[in-house]
């Protein structure tokens, strides 16, 4: 299994809030401290922040956004030469993409709302 699946199933099989960003990035991070996993949080990208970095992974967070503008922001972070994957965790049934690769990168979906 890839850092990134690997990553990506720990995520879904924890608890994350979605009614705010805000909450979702902090049960994020409470995770990423759990599991002794070393991330940089709001992690400079060149092209704006992403949520978070781990190693190569940029993981970003919405609760909001049509999927056109969710997709254009994750195309950017696609486009950064030392970000090797990307997971996007989103509530919004809209974000669900269904593609495995953004420009030749790995790319995961966890989606968290209806889980419970």
């Amino acid at each position: 299994m890839s850092d990134v699946d690997w990553l990506a199933d720990e995520i879904r099989r924890h608890r994350v809030r979605f009614g705010t960003e805000r909450e979702m990035q902090d049960d994020i991070e409470r995770l990423l401290r759990s599991l002794l996993i070393t991330f940089e949080r709001e992690s400079e990208t060149g092209v704006g922040p992403i949520d978070f970095r781990v190693g190569r992974i940029g993981i970003e967070c919405k609760v909001a956004g049509g999927p056109a503008a969710v997709l254009r922001q994750l195309m950017r972070y696609a486009d950064v030469t030392d970000l090797g994957a990307i997971v996007l965790v989103t509530s919004r049934h809209t974000h669900r993409f269904t593609m495995q690769q953004l420009r030749g990168k790995p790319f995961r979906v966890v989606w968290v709302a209806g889980v419970f």
